[in-house]
């Protein structure tokens, strides 16, 4: 059973606290099953670091929908998580750290190591594709209509 899930975040679009808003859908078979929107609860400082902030609160959404639908059905691994980012994207799949990421809390890389167990795949989506950007902000009537549309058709 295949576990497909989106991931955002808007970088620091609270004016008052500066924290970002983390968004995900989670797809079982096509079908959304499980969606959230959050504050994140620290500053990010680059839009990179508040984009793996996403992924890893998605990908802990992956793992407990793994856990309760693998009582029932075998759950396809790696389970898919499509984000916008490239950066971060490369963070989880890199070997190294580059010094523009050495501050992002360790929590974080909890990510990593399950791509490098191949728990988790990442694939690049562009952000006018992501579908998750509708659980970040309010969007326009035209692109929340077509997000809609394209999660309710998967």
């Amino acid at each position: 059973m295949d576990l497909v899930q989106w991931t955002d975040s808007d970088w620091a679009t609270d004016k008052n606290d500066r924290k970002s808003i983390t968004g995900h859908i989670s797809f079982v078979l096509g079908q959304p099953v499980s969606w959230g929107s959050r504050k994140q609860k620290s500053v990010a400082h680059s839009s990179t670091e508040g984009e793996l902030v996403a992924a890893v609160d998605t990908a802990k959404e992956g793992k407990y929908l793994s856990n309760l639908i693998g009582q029932l059905y075998k759950v396809k691994k790696p389970m898919t998580i499509k984000i916008d980012n490239q950066g971060a994207k490369f963070l989880c799949e890199g070997e190294g750290v580059s010094q523009r990421a050495k501050h992002i809390d360790l929590k974080f890389w909890a990510l990593r190591d399950w791509v490098a167990e191949k728990i988790f795949k990442l694939i690049y989506v562009a952000t006018d594709a992501n579908i998750a950007d509708m659980m970040t902000k309010a969007l326009g009537q035209i692109k929340l209509d077509a997000f809609r549309y394209a999660a309710h058709v998967r």
